[in-house]
């Protein structure tokens, strides 16, 4: 083995104290934090949970079993089951939809438990509505109701099948819609004017589309954010925003006023598909390293770095961007040690590895996709878990061998642009920069890279 010369340890230990200064330290790369925040990122980002729909949904269960029945109780069943529906229609107060079955009450719950837990969890209920023949020539009439995971309401009624079956079906069609309100504490109605250009607009209840043109709508009680938004060419654009609290059989009128010409639309904008617009971007991209700030005496041999991303749009507004970031960047090389100061033998050799883990929030701006291209333009801030190892050798002797595990604030800023690629496939291409702050200095990277994901 060969030996130090006596001053080799005055030459490593200046060199130590200058390398250090310079140097970008980094602990153990995280995996089990990467894989927690990328999982944490998909399951709660910008894809927000949906607001439920301020109305209750009705599911009206009409018989089927049409053997039994003559002529005339066929046209009174039809009759019967077309006044009910419309009478739940004209109050606007449900999101109706009606199905078919030959099944008796019980067992069509048995057998939907899917529909029966929507009825128990959401507010919402189902009615159940058959006829039988009787021998008077007379149709029975049964109708039981289920809410909130059990049957709340039963009856049976009878029903001519002559003229005097209209009156008759108007009493049971409006003793239906009672007993379906009393579920409920109340409804109130909101009425929707607009004194202006008899232009198309849209009508948000609680940050959720209800619809477009709608005159009146019925509420249950309670207070709602209204939002009048004019539609034009596949844009819709905001008129006003207000507040309401309804109460049981109040009456609200929104008043509204629509120009003849619409908001201007920028150019690129009415390229867009306001339907295409993405809601979640998820990546995984390569990069390529430049060192920028604070660490020109490093010559890299090995510099790269692999980062998952998961941005969601539309948080916290319209255009805008969020998200979170993590990866592994690798940076290997040799320090310059020219310095007479730091090596006055001229005969060290001083090699720097850092691994890195960086963690980030991202926060910024996007537009697109333009035919199928999307652009994204963002920053973001967290911390760095990292490893440094500085190794010194003298004439193939390991004089010095020192690591250390620290973590500091990072910095990033982010340019890219998106490729659809068929489906929800999408390829980008990025130039990001990365920073790290460590005892006052700035380390700082320049990554260009290439990325594959998908856009939802």
């Amino acid at each position: 083995m060969k030996m130090s010369r006596p001053d080799a340890n005055l030459a490593k230990l200046c060199y130590i104290y200058r390398a250090m200064k310079r140097s970008i330290r980094r602990r153990n790369v995280a995996y089990p934090v990467l894989i927690l925040m990328f999982l944490l990122a998909a399951g709660t980002g910008g894809v927000a949970a949906q607001t439920a729909h301020p109305q209750p949904e009705l599911l009206l269960v009409f018989g089927s079993d049409t053997e039994a029945l003559n002529e005339a109780e066929s046209e009174a069943r039809r009759l019967l089951y077309a006044a009910v529906e419309a009478r739940f229609n004209a109050q606007r107060r449900y999101r109706l939809s009606r199905t078919l079955t030959d099944l008796p009450p019980e067992q069509f719950v048995a057998e939907e438990d899917g529909k029966a837990e929507t009825a128990g969890s959401s507010g919402s209920a189902i009615l159940f509505l058959r006829v039988t023949p009787r021998l008077d020539g007379s149709i029975r009439v049964d109708a039981d109701v289920y809410h909130g995971g059990g049957f709340r309401a039963s009856f049976e009624d009878d029903l001519p099948t002559g003229d005097e079956r209209f009156p008759e079906v108007d009493r049971i069609a409006n003793e239906l819609t009672d007993t379906v309100a009393a579920l409920y504490p109340g409804f109130g109605r909101v009425r929707f004017t607009n004194t202006g250009y008899p232009a198309n607009y849209v009508l948000r209840i609680d940050g959720l589309t209800i619809g477009s043109n709608i005159n009146e709508i019925d509420l249950p009680v309670g207070s709602y954010e209204i939002e009048i938004r004019r539609r034009d060419d596949r844009f819709s654009h905001p008129i006003g925003r207000r507040t309401i609290r309804l109460g049981d059989d109040d009456f609200y009128e929104i008043v509204f006023s629509l120009d003849r010409t619409p908001p201007v639309v920028p150019g690129y904008m009415r390229l867009t598909d306001p339907t295409d617009r993405w809601r979640a971007i998820f990546t995984l991209r390569g990069s390529g390293l430049i060192p920028l700030n604070g660490i020109q005496d490093f010559t890299p041999t090995e510099s790269w770095s692999a980062t998952a991303t998961a941005l969601f749009a539309g948080i916290p507004f319209r255009a805008a961007v969020m998200g979170v970031e993590a990866g592994h960047v690798r940076l290997k090389g040799t320090v310059d040690t020219d310095d007479t100061d730091a090596d006055p033998t001229g005969a060290l050799d001083a090699t720097l590895s850092v691994e890195m883990t960086p963690i980030l929030g991202t926060l910024g701006l996007t537009v697109g996709p333009v035919s199928g291209v999307d652009f994204v333009v963002r920053g973001g801030g967290g911390v760095v878990l990292y490893r440094i190892n500085e190794k010194v050798e003298f004439e193939n002797t390991t004089v010095y061998d020192y690591q250390e595990n620290r973590i500091d604030p990072a910095f990033s800023g982010t340019v890219e642009f998106g490729f659809g690629l068929g489906g929800n496939t999408r390829l980008s291409l990025q130039t990001a920069v990365l920073g790290v702050v460590s005892d006052g200095d700035i380390y700082s990277w320049l990554q260009l890279g290439i990325g594959v994901g998908g856009r939802f």
